[in-house]
């Protein structure tokens, strides 16, 4: 589906870096909400306000040395609620699902729940109790958390290291669903996965 969208011309990975864009991500998340049955609940493109930053220029282009490839947008989508949601990572929380002080930084992807941490979770106040989503990632699902988490209160686990009994952490943490987000290149280079339980 990506590939489509990015053969059309859609900004839906960046140039600069290995992940999906926040276009990319939103098109993932409308695929994940399809794919369990709740693609009635998706919230369209158009409610959301888009705050860009321009200057990002991620892991490829740094690897790479092709310094004359122009840098990347970082795009926060904000749906007007971000208020009601805490993102804890466990060394501290804020509100909302961005920490903007990563813009300043080189590392601008971070800005998306403040980067990698072992287990961060993402609540919302008051309303209806909803259902508790575990994600287990790698980076690629950070920029996804924002969609997911209108919907679900998420405990996300990093994948990396020992970070790996899923079982243990959707009992910890009265999980309802599970989903694993793990990019493709790690996912055929990795042995983390063969130590899921």
């Amino acid at each position: 589906m990506l590939k489509d969208k990015y053969d059309s011309g859609e900004y839906v990975m960046y140039r600069t870096d290995h992940h999906w864009t926040t276009l990319g991500a939103y098109y993932a998340y409308c695929g994940i909400m399809e794919h369990i049955g709740m693609g009635d609940s998706v919230i369209p493109k158009e409610d959301f306000t888009v705050s860009a930053t321009s200057g990002f220029y991620g892991t490829a282009w740094s690897k790479s040395g092709f310094r004359f490839v122009p840098g990347d947008t970082i795009e926060l989508w904000y749906f007007g609620n971000e208020d009601e949601f805490t993102t804890d990572t466990g060394d501290g929380s804020f509100s909302g699902f961005y920490n903007t002080d990563w813009l300043s930084e080189k590392d601008k992807y971070s800005v998306f729940i403040d980067g990698t941490h072992s287990v961060t979770t993402v609540k919302k106040s008051g309303g209806e109790p909803r259902e508790t989503l575990l994600v287990a990632k790698d980076s690629f699902a950070d920029s996804l958390v924002p969609f997911l988490a209108q919907h679900f209160d998420l405990v996300i686990v990093n994948l990396a290291g020992r970070m790996t009994d899923i079982t243990a952490y959707a009992a910890e943490y009265s999980a309802d669903r599970v989903l694993i987000v793990w990019n493709f290149e790690n996912l055929i280079t990795t042995g983390t996965l063969g130590n899921l339980k």
